[in-house]
């Protein structure tokens, strides 16, 4: 809610100046920062998602399909961009709320917290293995000394 304030405020000038149509100003904002938020989260808390995503849209929404449209026309596809945005952000974000409720934390090896996805994150990934004493292996701390 408050990063679609801010890219509501953000985009308050061009809604004033009449470049953007207040429709698409207020609720596709609104709608396209759900839709970057769920982007964000899908892919493992990476931004360079989301700014690909925003960029694209940069390119081929004002800049594209903006300029080929007058009138009623441009109106019309403000509505329909800012609709089509809102629907969009809302089942993305259903979707990641059903994945999150049907991941379960697991304990396995000391790493309490990590989410099984049937794919490992960043944080849950085990350290490499170390040989200690007798052949053991150990999954952590500093290496043995050797006398």
């Amino acid at each position: 809610m408050v990063l679609a304030a801010i890219r509501i405020g953000w985009h308050l000038p061009m809604m004033l100046t009449g470049q953007l149509p207040w429709l698409l100003g207020t609720l596709g904002n609104a709608g396209f920062q759900l839709v970057l938020l769920c982007l964000y989260r899908f892919s493992g808390d990476r931004w360079s998602t989301a700014a690909v995503a925003h960029a694209s849209l940069n390119v081929l929404g004002g800049r594209f399909l903006f300029q080929m449209v007058t009138g009623a026309d441009r109106a019309r596809l403000g509505l329909i961009m800012a609709v089509a945005y809102a629907l969009l952000g809302l089942a993305l974000a259903a979707v990641l709320a059903r994945v999150r409720l049907t991941t379960r934390r697991v304990t396995s090896g000391g790493r309490s917290g990590c989410v099984a996805r049937g794919r490992s994150s960043r944080r849950c990934r085990s350290r490499p293995t170390r040989r200690t004493g007798r052949g053991a292996l150990s999954t952590g701390g500093p290496p043995p000394r050797r006398s």
